[in-house]
């Protein structure tokens, strides 16, 4: 996918860290999918990376991820369901990022 609204310079991850949030708070994935969606998308990334030559230290990209996906934090406090089980909705395998109501059920 190329998203060529925001083509231009960016922080490695900047871009799926905008793109996973906002396909939920957009409506186009349930809320209930986003911690596999963030996964599948994030190791998609790494691999593309990967393949295309680049042998940085993959904690980069999960800065890049978060530092930009945290400015949608602020919407958990309208998801109740979320923000009361906000702390058991990350998971270890790709690091604590906002849940963005992971535990509500959007449609």
């Amino acid at each position: 996918m190329f998203d060529w609204a925001f083509a231009g310079d960016g922080a490695l991850g900047e871009d799926i860290g905008n793109c996973v949030p906002g396909s939920v708070i957009d409506l186009f994935v349930p809320a209930a999918r986003l911690p596999g969606l963030a996964a599948a998308v994030y190791d998609a990334y790494l691999h593309g990376l990967r393949a295309g030559g680049w042998r940085g230290d993959e904690r980069l990209v999960r800065l890049g991820v978060c530092a930009s996906a945290v400015k949608y934090d602020w919407l958990t406090a309208l998801c109740p369901p979320a923000r009361a089980r906000r702390s058991s909705s990350t998971t270890a395998a790709h690091g604590p990022c906002p849940p963005y109501c992971a535990t509500g059920s959007a449609a």
